[in-house]
């Protein structure tokens, strides 16, 4: 599933998946398709989150919908 969140300036591409913590297929696709955007991959069952070099984050998703009403 794929949410485009539209209450922030910049643009974000999100991908929740239940436990992978190997980057999504679909952020490569992506990329040469649009204007840069971050790239985000919620994932429930994660240990360790982690920041590629292309850009993407794999972050848990609890603690990132945890944050969302913070600000």
């Amino acid at each position: 599933m794929k949410i485009m969140r539209r209450d922030i300036t910049e643009k974000e591409v999100i991908e929740v998946k239940t436990s992978d913590k190997v980057p999504s297929n679909s952020f490569k696709a992506l990329s040469s398709l649009t204007k840069p955007v971050r790239k985000i991959q919620l994932v429930k069952n994660l240990t360790r989150e982690q920041q590629f070099p292309n850009g993407i984050e794999i972050r848990k998703l609890a603690d990132f919908l945890a944050k969302l009403g913070e600000t």
